[in-house]
C-alpha cells in the first residue's frame, strides 16, 4: 500500500515537472494594453494644404487629405496613439521651398506658419521622396508615393516619435518602400514613450 502511494506521488511529481518545464521555456509574451495600463494617448496634428504659384503647391483637395490622415490614424491606432488634427491652407513662397528641397529645413521651420507642440503635416507636390520627417515635429508627404500615402504619412509619425528603420520584415511599418503597417510590441512602447515625451516638452 505504501509503495503504491509512493509510485502516485513519484508520478504526480514527474507531471508536475514536465508542466513546469513547458512554461518555461515558452517565451515571455507583451501585452501592449497592460504595459501601457490601455491608456490613450492623444497627439495635436497640423494637416498643412500647401498653397502657392509654383510646382510645389499640393494638387489635393481636402477630402484626399482628411483621407489620408484617417489611414495613418487607423494604423496608430495599435498603439492607442490618436490625433486631434486641424486642417488649414498654409502659403509657402517657391523660395522657402527651394531652400528646403536643398537642405536647408529652417527655411521651413522658421516660418510663421510652422506651430510648437503639435506634428505639423505638409502636404505637398513634387518632394524628391514619399516623405520627410524633420526633428521635432515636422512633416512633409509627397502628392504622389510609391506606397499608400497614408501609409507613408504614418511611417513619417513613427520618425517624429522616434522609431527607426527596420529590415527585418517588410510587413513591417518601419520598413522602407513597402506597405507594411505593423509596429511590433517595443515600437509600441517606445512610440509611447516617444509621445509622452513630445507632449511633455510642449
Amino acid at each position: 500500500m505504501i509503495q503504491k502511494i509512493f509510485v502516485l506521488l513519484l508520478l504526480a511529481a514527474s507531471v508536475l515537472l514536465i508542466i513546469l518545464s513547458r512554461n518555461t521555456d515558452q517565451p515571455a509574451s507583451i501585452d501592449p494594453e497592460v504595459v501601457m495600463n490601455n491608456s490613450q494617448l492623444t497627439l495635436n496634428v497640423v494637416a498643412h494644404k500647401i498653397t502657392g504659384e509654383h510646382k510645389f503647391a499640393t494638387n489635393r483637395d481636402n477630402e484626399d487629405i482628411v483621407r489620408v490622415i484617417n489611414g495613418a490614424q487607423q494604423i496608430w491606432g495599435q498603439a492607442d496613439i490618436m490625433f486631434d488634427t486641424s486642417f488649414v491652407e498654409t502659403k509657402v513662397s517657391e523660395q522657402a521651398i527651394e531652400a528646403f528641397a536643398n537642405g536647408n529645413f529652417n527655411a521651413i521651420l522658421e516660418e510663421d506658419f510652422y506651430r510648437q507642440g503639435v506634428i505639423n503635416i505638409f502636404f505637398i507636390n513634387n518632394l524628391p521622396a514619399n516623405g520627410i520627417a524633420i526633428y521635432p515635429s515636422a512633416i512633409f508627404v509627397n502628392d504622389t508615393t510609391t506606397v499608400n500615402d497614408y501609409r507613408a504619412t504614418a511611417h513619417e509619425i513613427g520618425h517624429i516619435l522616434g522609431l527607426q528603420h527596420t529590415n527585418s520584415s517588410p510587413s513591417r511599418l518601419l520598413f522602407q518602400g513597402v506597405n507594411g503597417t505593423i509596429l511590433t510590441n517595443e515600437e509600441i512602447e517606445s512610440a509611447r514613450i516617444g509621445a509622452e515625451a513630445f507632449l511633455m516638452n510642449f
